[in-house]
């Protein structure tokens, strides 16, 4: 889907409180799992801050997999 090589997990949420994901890219389990990862919507873009990089980053939602 050439949407790139990096995923993250989106295990909870909703759209007034944000999405909380796992960031399977790093190598510290703490940071990936940390309840502060977490999606927000801005406009057409998704707000991430996170614990993973320590800063505030705008991402493109490219695509959407369901696990059913």
């Amino acid at each position: 889907d050439q949407a790139g090589d990096h995923f993250v997990i989106i295990v909870g949420g909703n759209q007034n409180t944000g999405y909380h994901y796992f960031d399977p890219a790093t190598k510290y389990v703490t940071r990936g799992t940390s309840s502060a990862n977490k999606f927000t919507r801005e406009g057409n873009l998704m707000k991430s801050t996170n614990t993973c990089t320590g800063s505030t980053h705008y991402y493109t939602l490219t695509s959407i997999r369901q696990n059913k």
